[in-house]
């Protein structure tokens, strides 16, 4: 529930001040603070909107100035050119879920495909929407994948590689979208060791070898846990996940839902 505050409500502990607007944009908060200049510490606050921190936005108390609306019009229309054109078909859904699904296994593909890498990473936070049956068009794709997502590639050792998949393991993490790889995970084992197994195109990893690790700009940043990748310099490839997704599709379009997990767990 989103709940939102008309006056602010601050911390007793540590003092902070939080202010929150209602949901889908139809308010915002302000606040007047009084800082001490010679310790940018914040020692007051005032609500200059009538003795409130939140102002209304909805429709039947403001409306949109026409010169502003008619700019902004022109941006929507720009950016909504090309997004009904079907570029695919999906012969069943590709759905999406809470682990491992086949929606997750399709985008990793896609990045692969895109890079000519040895093995992708996509996070499942980053999949908002399944693609249903039927026509596939760049809009339906887009709300899969909202994000505005380049891709980067790391060239890792094999034991690296394993350190970075690991990460992606630890406690009963679910969100790990592979491709270009399969995974046995023994989840009695330790955090850090939960991999049994390792094939990278058909073949077991090599700990001294080097692979080409492909991942979204999100992971590489080191987010959701994987600031194991800040500690590698990636290289930006130029292309983006959006992109890549719909290039892939049109080039092996009709498309169907792939049923074989990538990520075993045993021992759960």
């Amino acid at each position: 529930i989103h709940w939102g505050l008309r006056q602010p409500w601050v911390n007793p502990v540590t003092h902070t001040i939080v202010v929150q607007g209602y949901a889908n944009g139809t308010g915002l908060c302000r606040l007047r603070l009084a800082i001490d200049s010679e310790t940018g510490a914040v020692v007051g606050y005032d609500m200059p909107e009538n003795g409130e921190s939140y102002v209304s936005l909805l429709h039947d108390e403001y409306y949109g100035d026409p010169v502003i609306s008619a700019m902004l019009g022109s941006f929507r229309d720009e950016a909504e050119e090309g997004m009904d054109e079907v570029i695919g078909e999906a012969v069943a859904e590709i759905p999406r879920g809470s682990a491992e699904h086949p929606l997750g296994r399709m985008v990793a593909d896609a990045m692969l495909w895109r890079t000519d890498a040895d093995v992708a990473l996509m996070n499942r936070g980053g999949i908002r929407a399944a693609i249903p049956r039927g026509p596939i068009t760049p809009r339906i794709v887009y709300e899969a994948l909202p994000f505005e997502e380049d891709l980067f590639v790391f060239e890792l050792t094999g034991t690296e590689l394993l350190e970075v998949l690991e990460t992606g393991m630890k406690g009963r993490r679910r969100d790990m979208e592979l491709g270009g790889a399969t995974a046995v995970r023994n989840q009695s084992r330790q955090d850090m060791s939960k991999i049994e197994q390792l094939v990278i195109g058909g073949v077991p990893v090599d700990t001294s070898a080097t692979y080409r690790f492909v991942t979204t700009g999100y992971l590489a940043s080191g987010n959701v846990g994987y600031d194991i990748l800040t500690e590698h310099t990636p290289e930006n490839t130029g292309h983006t996940l959006l992109g890549s997704v719909l290039d892939y599709i049109a080039g092996h379009s009709p498309i169907r839902p792939d049923g074989q997990l990538r990520v075993v767990w045993v021992e759960e």
